[in-house]
């Protein structure tokens, strides 16, 4: 007995869409999977790392402001205590 498949042009094209759009459906869910899977990875790395970073050089930048204010007005005090001396003996 002889088998006989017959394919025409409309069945052969519906079968590459159908494997078309299956393709690209696993591709976009691949797709997304990976990027839920690396914003997972970049929200530990935030909250491990550059949380306590970012803290760190707050804290620091605002002991330096702080000092460099106690300086300032140091300096500034010496200046006039300097000034009214001077202002006194002429």
């Amino acid at each position: 007995m002889i088998e006989f498949n017959a394919t025409s042009d409309e069945t052969s094209m519906r079968s590459i869409l159908q494997k078309y759009t299956k393709d690209m459906s696993m591709m976009l869910q691949n797709t997304v999977k990976t990027s839920l899977d690396l914003h997972s990875e970049m929200n530990s790395v935030y909250f491990n790392y550059v949380d306590y970073l970012v803290t760190d050089i707050t804290t620091s930048l605002q002991a330096a402001d702080r000092y460099y204010s106690d300086l300032h007005n140091t300096k500034m005090t010496r200046t006039d205590v300097a000034e009214v001396a001077d202002n006194r003996t002429v």
